[in-house]
């Protein structure tokens, strides 16, 4: 199974102040899920660890096998989770070095 990685992220930083669009996170047959992060200080280890983890809550979500237990279905969702993390937190890094 492909998973589908969107990577639409951007941090505008104008000055002191930085509005950041949310991270999005996509996962097998196109779901996706937006990750605010607008409210988090990056520069700060609280706010980039509050940012994992709701990156790693949308992948789960974004990436559940609905119930099917079989050892396909779940290498196929570890796979998309994988992939989901590491596409977010490309966004996420590239985020936070556009600057205006």
């Amino acid at each position: 199974m492909k998973t589908t990685i969107i990577a639409l992220a951007a941090l505008l930083s104008l000055g002191a102040a930085a509005e950041a669009q949310p991270i999005l996170i996509g996962g097998n047959l196109m779901r996706t899920s937006s990750v605010p992060v607008a409210d988090l200080n990056l520069a700060a280890a609280e706010g980039r660890s509050t940012a994992d983890r709701r990156i790693r809550g949308a992948a789960t979500l974004v990436c559940a096998n609905d119930g099917d237990r079989s050892l396909v279905s779940l290498v196929a969702a570890h796979d998309c989770f994988r992939d989901a993390i590491d596409g977010a937190k490309n966004q996420l890094e590239a985020a936070s070095t556009v600057s205006f």
